[in-house]
């Protein structure tokens, strides 16, 4: 889902000390929304508090070939992935600061990225309108801005005009005083109509909308609304690019605790309200659980260490049990570690990635975003399949990333194997489990259920029998 906020540079007297990157901030903070960083041929501020941390500075460049070319240098130097061929692969827009003209460019894949991902949220924060639109457009070619769930259409773009609301609901003393004026007492006038039941397609409405908010909004001003969140202004929504206006009231010092606390409450069941968001503390934590869904083995280099990893994980009277059974084993004992927090975290296992998407063609890609957007991440190596290696690796190489926990499984029978492994493992704290050890045992199923919570730090919790049952007992011939 990707969350556009239109907003302009403040300008004249019109400082505000409430705008676009305390709203981004908030938002990342405190609902884990994740924002498309924007290039800028603008060189660094000096002061590290003066420079916005959703800009990437590339350093002053006259011509547009320069800053695209600049873009490409930066991503190849960070080893980010970017289409050269494709030469609309940016959106550029300008903006003048100082009698100086900016460039700043929003690349088409991550905006793509974003609206093909619909659970999780990103903002985009944007000061131009023609770039706005052209985005739309793009995503309505590419069939982007809508997909089909449970029968249901659900769109992928919304977009919101962000307006800072002066807190003595006065308009701006500023050259755009008569505008603000005149917007006020148009909008005194629609609501008045809305009361009396005026439809929104109201031939009338509809011409006052586009003759004065349309035209207003496209020159980019931004207007002072004595108004509040109640008004719902169903009217806006004749402008096609927006769901609606973002009225941010003035909160104060938000170098304060009150300051800031205020702005939680006011400016939270604003962005709730409008963006359906939830608080990350009020939402399930995402975990993800990388296994082995083939029997796929990673080649190791003596027979007898061939010989340990096929020894089997569960068998009985020294026959081994099927591998389906091996994998629900596996998934009830990841389940029952996380049952006693049922509300406070989501489950998704590999294999779930494979059914939803009907076999397994690009289904790598799928597991790495599922990846991406896990709070925490379990991977299982047992029988080392290359899959799950590869998969681990990535995990890894992200742990710590917006406070992605990551963890590594192994069965007991093959943690002697670990060591002789032709990559290095040093510093990886292994979790070691054993399936046949808790084939109708409720102690060993205790044992190992707090060991494993203890290891990826859940919190302490008695564990009851009718929370902690013994894994399936083997099946009867």
């Amino acid at each position: 889902m990707l969350n556009i906020i239109y907003s302009r540079h403040s300008s004249g007297n019109n400082k505000a000390t409430q705008g676009k990157k305390t709203l981004v901030k908030f938002l990342s903070d405190d609902y884990g929304v994740l924002t498309i960083k924007k290039y800028t041929n603008q060189n660094k501020p000096e002061r590290e508090t003066d420079a916005d941390p959703n800009l990437i500075y590339l350093g002053f460049c006259q011509k547009e070939e320069d800053f695209i070319e600049a873009v490409r240098s930066y991503d190849d130097e960070n080893g980010i992935q970017c289409d050269v061929a494709d030469e609309k692969f940016i959106y550029i827009y300008t903006q003048v600061k100082h009698d100086t003209t900016y460039f700043y460019g929003i690349k088409r894949a991550d905006v793509f990225n974003a609206l093909r991902d619909y659970e999780t949220h990103y903002a985009l924060v944007c000061t131009n309108i023609g770039c706005l639109r052209t985005i739309k457009d793009d995503a309505d070619q590419e069939r982007l801005l809508c997909r089909r769930l449970d029968g249901k259409d659900v769109f992928q773009l919304r977009a919101y005009c962000l307006v800072r609301q002066n807190k003595d609901n006065s308009v701006a003393e500023d050259t755009e005083n008569e505008a603000n004026s005149l917007l006020n007492n148009i909008m005194q006038m629609l609501v008045e109509r809305f009361k009396k039941g005026s439809e929104s397609n109201d031939d009338d409405l509809q011409r006052l909308v586009d003759k004065y908010i349309k035209s207003n909004l496209s020159d980019g001003r931004p207007y002072f609304l004595p108004y509040g969140e109640a008004l719902e202004l169903d009217f806006f929504r004749n402008v096609a690019l927006f769901s609606n206006l973002l009225l941010i009231p003035e909160c104060g010092d938000l170098k304060s605790e009150k300051g800031r606390n205020s702005y939680r409450d006011s400016v939270g069941s604003i962005v709730e309200k409008y963006m359906g968001l939830k608080k990350q503390s009020d939402r399930k934590k995402k975990v993800f659980i990388v296994h082995p869904m083939s029997p796929c083995k990673f080649s190791l280099k003596t027979d007898d260490e061939n010989q340990i990893i096929n020894t089997p994980l569960l068998s009985k009277d020294g026959k081994a049990i099927e591998q389906n059974l091996i994998t629900k084993q596996f998934h009830l004992l990841i389940q029952t570690v996380f049952k006693c927090n049922d509300d406070a975290y989501e489950l998704c296992f590999a294999q779930d990635v494979q059914y939803s998407h009907h076999g397994t063609k690009d289904l790598i890609p799928k597991i790495l975003a599922e990846i991406r957007n896990a709070d925490i991440v379990i991977s299982d190596l047992s029988n080392f399949n290359q899959n799950c290696i590869y998969e681990a690796g990535f995990a890894y190489a992200l742990q710590g990333v917006n406070d992605k926990e990551v963890y590594f499984l192994i069965p007991s029978q093959q943690m002697p194997l670990l060591s002789r492994l032709c990559f290095d493992i040093n510093g990886i704290d292994w979790i070691d489990y054993n399936l046949q050890t808790m084939i109708g045992s409720f102690d060993d199923v205790k044992s190992q259920v707090e060991r494993i919570r203890k290891k990826i730090k859940l919190p302490d919790v008695v564990l009851k029998k009718k929370l902690c049952q013994p894994l399936t007992e083997y099946p009867k011939a």
